[in-house]
């Protein structure tokens, strides 16, 4: 993303998923704040390779708890045959050189948070991984576990015909793939990869999400939050989180956990309100 897309720039209400940003001292750069609100990490260890860009017209909530230096998420609300849903929209980057294979620890933390939540999913990523089952030309080991983690968790691949999304003079191929629950999928509509040229081996992807609630802003007033609805909603989702971790890794689940039901807690005891 060497400047913001035009097509950013002229829609009212439309929303980017960026990875591998153009950065200045790990600042994103090219990106007109004014129209819009960008969302990535600022955590001081955090290198970042993705953003979010969403346009003021849109209500989002940036979900900090679970972003990282390669992954951001944010939260709209979106209308369904099944009424108004919540919809997290998320971009990852997941490094070719990585250590392990994909996912990412902090995608399966997302995505077992979201089904947790009854809360829509839709993903766009640089996934650095082969599988025919997204247009690749061959499979590697990281398109073999990733497909896995899909089918594992009822999740789609969304993407659309076979059209090579990462292009250099040596190779092309599909490597940036789009999935999601199956709600979130059933939304997506006109995904394409478009023929634009920039100055990046990759190539844009466009598709529109037709339920996407615009209006006005909601908001949450802090001061009539329930703290009886508070307490009691935190004690149901913290009842069985008691254990005293053990190790780093039983801490950092501990951490997720608790930031978990403290915002669950939180958004049933102080509900969004317009006005």
């Amino acid at each position: 993303m060497s400047c913001m897309d035009e097509k950013l720039a002229v829609v009212q209400a439309c929303i980017g998923l960026f990875q591998e940003p153009w950065t200045v001292r790990n600042k994103i750069k090219g990106v007109d704040s004014r129209r819009g609100n960008l969302f990535y990490s600022n955590r001081v260890n955090d290198k970042v390779r993705a953003c979010i860009y969403v346009s003021k017209g849109i209500n989002a909530m940036y979900l900090p708890q679970y972003s990282t230096g390669d992954l951001v998420a944010v939260k709209v609300e979106i209308e369904t045959a099944r009424g108004r849903r919540e919809l997290v929209l998320v971009s990852a980057y997941l490094p070719y050189d990585a250590a392990d294979l994909p996912p990412s620890r902090e995608i399966a933390n997302l995505v077992a948070t979201c089904e947790m939540n009854s809360w829509e999913l839709l993903v766009g990523a640089d996934a650095n991984a082969h599988h025919i089952a997204w247009s690749s030309i061959g499979v590697n080991a990281r398109g073999e576990v990733l497909l896995g983690f899909i089918c594992a968790n009822q999740l789609e691949i969304i993407n659309v015909g076979d059209k090579q999304t990462f292009v250099n003079r040596r190779r092309k191929e599909v490597i940036d793939i789009t999935f999601g629950t199956s709600v979130a999928a059933e939304l997506v509509t006109c995904w394409h990869v478009s023929d634009f040229l920039t100055i990046s081996h990759h190539r844009r992807i466009y598709f529109d999400i037709s339920a996407l609630t615009v209006g006005p802003k909601p908001f949450r007033n802090p001061r009539r939050t329930s703290w009886s609805v508070f307490n009691r909603s935190f004690s149901e989702c913290w009842a069985d989180n008691g254990n005293v971790p053990r190790d780093a890794e039983s801490i950092d689940d501990s951490v997720e956990k608790l930031n978990s039901a403290l915002l669950t807690a939180f958004e049933k005891a102080c509900p969004l309100i317009t006005n």
